[in-house]
This record gives C-alpha cells, structure tokens and sequence, in this order.
C-alpha cells in the first residue's frame, strides 16, 4: 500500500536537509521504522523554505518538497504579521501536485490545525488527519497564564510593533483554530492517543471513524536510565516552549513559595528557551518576581542526546502545563524512569498514573505543585516506586513495534473500508 504524509517540519531526510528534531522527533522515529514496513511504500512532504519544489528517494522513500510561504519585502510583512495573515489559499495547489506523482492509496496528515487538511475535500482518496494537540481547545486557554492586556503591557515593545508578541500570535492561532474545526468536521478517518483528543473529536468530527494509536519517542530516550536517587542539591528540570498556556507563572510562582516556606536546597533546569525570551520577561514583570533570584537555569534549545543526558541526572520531570494532549516530554520523562510531576491538564491524566506513577496536581496551582515537589524530595522510597512503574507503562505504551503495527493496521482498515 501507498502511504503519503505530510508533516508540518522538514524531514532530515538525508543529503538534503540538516535540521535539529527537538520538537518533531516522535514523527521521524515513526518515519524510521514505517520505512522499514514492506507491506508499506512511504512519501514523506514536507515544506522547505522559498525553494522551488525538489523530489528525491532515500532507501525505498520518496520525499516531496514545497516552498513555505514566499519572500515578501519588509512592508509587506508588517502588514502580513499586523493583519494575522496565515498559509495562502493556492498553497493546496503544491499539495495536490504531490498527490498527483506518488497517487498513494491512503493521504495521511499530522496535525489537525495545519493547511493540509484543505486537501480532504479536493481529493476522492481517503484521508487520515492525525491529532497532535488542539488548537480549538487551546485557544480558550491561550491567557490561562496571563491576561490579554499583560501580554501586551510586559511585552517586548519592539516585538509588540513588529508583529511578533504574544497578542498577535493569539489572532494566528485563532485563526489556525477555526480552520481546523472546518478540517475536523469534514474528516472521515482520525487517529488519536487520549481519552482527552477522542472525546473532543466525538463532539468536533462525530461521524468520524476514531482510531488510537500510540507514538515512538526519539531513541536517547529508550536507551538511558534514570540514575537515581542523589544526595546533593535536588534538581528539577523541565521542557517548555514559548506559549503562554505553558505554565511559567506556575512554575516561577511554586519557587519562590519554596525558597520562602522551606529549607529545600534546588535548582530548576528549563530546556527549549532562553531567558531571554519574551514569554520570561511577561512573567517576570506580572508576577513581580525573577526566575534568577529563584534558582533557574534556562538551558535553550537542546538536541535529543543531550536532553536525554540531562533528564536522568535530575531528581524530578516537572510539566505545569495549563493544557496538553499527550505531551512528548512526560512521555520521555517517563521512558527513562524520571520521576514526574505534572499539571492533570487535557490528555496527561490518560498518560500518567496519579500516586502510582508519579504526581499529578490542579493547573496553575503553585501552592500544590511546590507541595508536590516537597513530598517527592522528601521520599525516596516514592521516587524510586514511581521511577519503575512509570517506566514500565511507558516501554510497553511506546513500544516501536507495537506502533508499526497498529498503525499499518489502521492504514488497511481505512483503505478497505474506504472501498466500500
């Protein structure tokens, strides 16, 4: 069978694109061993800057590239950024062409918000849209952490006057959100991984055919082991992006409640961003109060064998988010055997055992997620119990062939069903 996807990140397809899989890595390792399927003929598009589009083969894969966007001038994309412009309608145009050179069997797009789901309706060949998060859902959380106006009062002014700041990527991403409702209703076939992403499709596509499938995490994280218990400073380490739902102000608030009420000595590594991004500075001056002053270590962007490395070194995995569906980062934390806590936001509730395989505590509650790390820093009988539990939930649930064969079981039941 023919099977096409299309990612939303370039591939690292090799001889062609060199690219840093921090935030898409679960996809390439499914890419890996999808590949290896022979039962299944794989095409991979993806978009790659302003260049024309390129065809190529690797091994028995075919990858297909378009331009993302196109140069604008520096006019014109003020006004772009200034008016929330998002993908150009006539981009379908360069999907269909892919289409129309590989004619797979089954069309199979990861994420529900991106501009691929304008396919569904162009094209009689079935398609699968695959939930990664939700931007719908997202959107009523976008300013759990913030208000719209703080967002814009401590933001950058230089970014707030370019197009850049938090305020306007909220009218993109609203934008993005009522496009995937459109995409949603129309889908016929939709793959999932929470109770959380299968109850919203019941109500967002509920004469879809909903199918669960789990996903395989980036191979550092399979090989290495939670080093235990330490007896120094306890370190906490955590994997954030710049969105505003993502808890920093749970996160700076939980610190500095321990720094105050407690004697524990530690310190709290932040991998994905710098301290210099704005998302730190908004919080910092709404909760007039300064990650440096409360034990924070921003690491930036880290590639994969390096957070994994870091990961097993600390005492605790810490996820604040306001809303999730499964993410990535407790997953790994977990398939290390990292002891977690985490926020029981959207989809985490379905991923992690709470009291069995780690914490999980009421979103954007600081006084609970500091008592929460007080508890496991004081026990490490517990650490050690969830360290193991989670882990073996995790190597089952991420199983590399158990996915490869629930999802080439997913492809033929859509291809036969779609005959019908």
């Amino acid at each position: 069978m023919r099977i096409l996807w299309f990612i939303s990140s370039p591939s690292p397809a090799s001889g062609l694109v060199k690219t840093d899989s921090v935030m898409t890595g679960w996809v390439f390792s499914l890419e890996k061993f999808i590949s290896s399927d022979k039962n299944i003929e794989l095409g991979v598009a993806f978009p790659f800057g302003y260049e024309s589009p390129k065809n190529f083969k690797v091994g028995d894969t075919s990858y297909f590239t378009f331009p993302v966007g196109r140069e604008k001038g520096k006019i014109a994309g003020l006004y772009e950024r200034w008016t929330h412009k998002i993908e150009p309608e006539n981009d379908i145009d360069s999907y269909l062409r892919v289409i129309d050179i590989f004619k797979p069997d089954l069309v199979h797009i990861f994420g529900s918000e991106s501009s691929y789901g304008r396919i569904i309706s162009r094209i009689s060949i079935p398609v699968i849209l695959q939930i990664q998060g939700n931007l719908t859902v997202c959107s009523l959380k976008y300013f759990a952490g913030f208000t719209p106006w703080e967002s814009v009062k401590y933001s950058n002014i230089k970014s707030f006057l370019l197009g850049y700041n938090t305020w306007h990527q909220f009218y993109k991403f609203r934008k993005r959100a009522l496009r995937e409702e459109e995409f949603m209703r129309k889908a016929k076939y939709i793959i999932g991984r929470t109770d959380w992403d299968k109850y919203i499709t019941r109500i967002m596509a509920p004469d879809s055919a909903y199918f669960h499938c789990e996903e395989i995490l980036r191979e550092p994280f399979y090989s290495l082991r939670w080093k235990g218990i330490t007896n120094g400073r306890f370190r906490l380490f955590s994997t954030l992006s710049g969105s505003t739902y993502k808890g920093f102000e749970t996160i700076l608030s939980a610190a500095a409640l321990l720094k105050k009420n407690t004697n524990l000595d530690f310190e709290w590594h932040i991998a994905g961003i710098d301290e210099s991004h704005e998302i730190i500075k908004i919080t910092e001056r709404s909760g007039k109060l300064k990650f440096a002053d409360n034990n924070f270590i921003f690491r930036g962007l880290m590639g994969a064998d390096a957070l994994a490395a870091d990961l097993v070194s600390s005492d605790c995995f810490v996820h604040p988010s306001h809303i999730e569906n499964s993410p990535n980062s407790v997953c790994e934390a977990m398939l290390t055997g990292t002891p977690v806590i985490a926020t029981a936001a959207g989809g985490t509730t379905s991923i992690l055992l709470n009291g069995s395989e780690g914490l999980l505590v009421q979103v954007g509650d600081p006084y609970a997620l500091a008592g929460a790390i007080l508890e496991l820093a004081g026990s490490p009988e517990k650490r050690l119990l969830f360290s193991e539990n989670a882990r073996q939930r995790a190597l089952q649930r991420h199983n590399p062939e158990k996915v490869l064969e629930t999802m080439s079981a997913i492809y033929m039941n859509v291809i036969k069903t779609d005959k019908k």
